[in-house]
């Protein structure tokens, strides 16, 4: 967009800038780092946590259960929503890029 490329000194100097970080590539979720631990942890937590909000809602509070059917049923919505609308879009960009391909 307009302007000169980077010079070489730029691009010697994000990829010596880039060797500095944490090479994400070769993380691994079994290491015992608190990321790590916090990304094991966080799937069974958030399914004892819905289990026992249903529970609750179950045997003591109605309108909590109530709440939680309409909160999932606004999400499963959302969700199904966007994904068709990601799937039109993207057919209609594979069809422009098929069009420009010829």
């Amino acid at each position: 967009r307009g302007g000169a490329a980077p010079s070489g000194d730029m691009a010697s100097q994000k990829v010596a800038g880039a060797e500095r970080m944490y090479p994400f590539h070769a993380a691994n979720i079994h290491e015992r780092r608190l990321a790590a631990r916090v990304a094991r942890a966080t799937p069974i937590a958030l399914v004892l946590s819905v289990a026992a909000l249903v529970a609750v809602g179950v045997f003591r509070h109605t309108t909590l259960l109530l709440t939680l059917c309409a909160v999932f049923n606004i999400s499963m919505w959302l969700w199904v929503t966007t994904a068709a609308m990601f799937g039109i879009l993207g057919s209609g960009k594979v069809k422009e890029e098929a069009r420009l391909a010829q």
